[in-house]
């Protein structure tokens, strides 16, 4: 039975970024799953249907709604192991040495076949901890293939018209010193198995040393209460002998009835026999006591020598361990490394402005949690890594209220901050609100905008959110699901959800 996709997770969230759990999907799953995983997640694409979209997109898009979406990652685990039982039943058959030859098979010819994101599916999932040493060491080996066509390619593409990805950096090149470290990794990892190897013989071999002076203290003590025993009956016998032989002396000093005497005197005699036999039995038994607690102080002996080679043991895999965790970080990074530089070169980056309703998003939060909300954390989530044209923040300014400290703090922040003074009605009540400003604001900046984030619940927004998007604009909604609007999150690309994360701790 495959493990739950919430003990899979942290180990997958680990070790396999967005762009090689697209690579699973994509060995793992067919086009029609793809297609069905996005349909049940609600994800669409403007202008177009999800059928027609290429593999690699519906990949792409499909792994960023497992990182960000739990529900889709019980829907996504559920196809992934149904279309992967082949590779999993394979990968549970085989030792964990015989995994590690496998793995180093042809990966060009791997990856042809579509072997590689499943058998990296099935390492994840397998109940034993030692497969999961066998990830990183897995996933650089790819690396270094694909790192290999990639530079082969970029050699073809240097002879033909130049790109203008030329202006950006070049990934930094694989330290020398990477090959060693895999031999050192790999020349660990089977010290490490052989330890581990002489450690369970040496624990089995103690077991049954262990067993075994068990049973032999038992026999001690059981041949102790028997050598007491015979003792005992040794001195009855003795002092029955000495009663015999001084029945013998008074039967001859007597002589009264000869034949009589005579027959007792033979009866006697056989009966001095028997237990003298009796007695060399019981001598012999307690000599075979005494050879078995010779071998029960050797056992002790060895026992001592096992549990000081178990000890070596422990502490030679306490430092192994500690080396392959350093080896681990350094590939690490150098993989994040690799993985900006890729995301540089494949992705060109969203263009996003972002539209705060501060009077909405702020006393959505203070009537929900009574914090305040943090502006930062915002526009972090938000952004999303992408790059920032515009932070705008829409502000209604109480008279009696000096929010001068606030406006200097969202300006410092990197927001551009707009004001309406609060108008007090003749009847009493008071409005302010910035909704004809937000929609004039982003349908103006509009065809210098990729994405549109707006910070607020208001369901008035619903037709400025189908305006964007009829211009081919991605919009954002974000917030607290307690204040928003269901027709504008159903509007939107993409919602979203705040709660108290994004608030200030005091």
């Amino acid at each position: 039975m495959a493990k739950p996709i919430k003990e899979i997770y942290p180990t997958l969230e680990k070790y396999v970024s967005k762009d090689a759990f697209s690579w699973i999907l994509k060995d793992g799953l067919s086009k029609t799953d793809l297609n069905a995983i996005e349909n049940q997640c609600r994800i669409q694409y403007l202008g177009s249907r999800t059928g027609a979209q290429s593999i690699d997109v519906l990949a792409r898009d499909v792994s960023q709604e497992f990182f960000k979406n739990p529900k889709a990652r019980e829907l996504i685990a559920y196809y992934l192991n149904a279309s992967t039982q082949n590779e999993v039943a394979e990968i549970s058959r085989m030792a964990i040495p015989d995994i590690l030859i496998k793995l180093r098979e042809n990966q060009s010819v791997m990856m042809e076949t579509g072997k590689v994101g499943r058998y990296l599916w099935a390492l994840l999932i397998d109940e034993r901890p030692e497969a999961l040493n066998i990830i990183p060491i897995f996933i650089l080996k790819v690396l270094e293939t694909i790192r290999k066509f990639t530079s082969l390619l970029q050699q073809i593409r240097k002879s033909e018209t130049p790109s203008p990805l030329q202006n950006f950096k070049k990934p930094p090149t694989l330290d020398p010193a990477s090959s060693k470290w895999k031999e050192e990794l790999n020349q660990a990892k089977r010290e490490r198995l052989d330890a581990k190897f002489a450690l369970d013989k040496s624990e089995a071999k103690n077991t049954q040393l262990e067993d075994r002076l068990q049973e032999l203290q038992n026999l001690y003590k059981t041949t102790l209460t028997e050598a007491q025993g015979l003792k005992h009956e040794k001195n009855s016998f003795l002092k029955k002998i000495k009663e015999l032989e001084h029945s013998v002396s008074e039967i001859k000093t007597e002589r009264k009835d000869k034949e009589s005497l005579e027959s007792r005197l033979h009866q006697l005699e056989r009966e001095n026999k028997i237990l003298k036999y009796e007695l060399e039995k019981k001598d012999k038994t307690l000599e075979e006591f005494s050879k078995i607690k010779d071998e029960h102080e050797k056992l002790l002996k060895n026992k001592t020598l096992l549990q000081k080679r178990i000890d070596e043991s422990e502490k030679l895999i306490l430092f192994k361990t500690e080396e392959i965790d350093k080896i681990r970080e350094e590939i690490k990074k150098e993989a994040l490394i690799k993985k900006e530089a890729r995301k540089v070169l494949k992705n060109p980056v969203p263009r996003v402005g972002i539209f705060v309703d501060v009077q909405n998003i702020f006393y959505a939060s203070k009537e929900r949690y009574e914090r305040k909300l943090d502006f930062q954390k915002l526009l972090y989530q938000t952004l999303q890594g992408r790059k920032l044209v515009k932070a705008m923040a829409y502000v209604v300014i109480t008279p009696e209220i000096n929010q001068n400290n606030f406006m200097n703090t969202l300006e410092t922040m990197g927001y551009e901050t707009k004001t309406k003074n609060l108008k007090i009605r003749r009847d009493g009540s008071a409005k302010g609100d910035w909704d004809l400003g937000i929609a004039i604001d982003t349908i103006s900046m509009a065809d210098k905008l990729d994405v549109v984030v707006l910070v607020s619940g208001d369901g008035d927004f619903v037709d400025l959110v189908r305006m964007l998007k009829a211009k081919n604009i991605r919009v954002e909604v974000a917030s607290f699901l307690h204040n928003s609007s269901a027709d504008l999150i159903d509007s939107a690309d993409f919602h979203f959800i705040l709660d108290e994360k994004i608030l200030l701790t005091s």
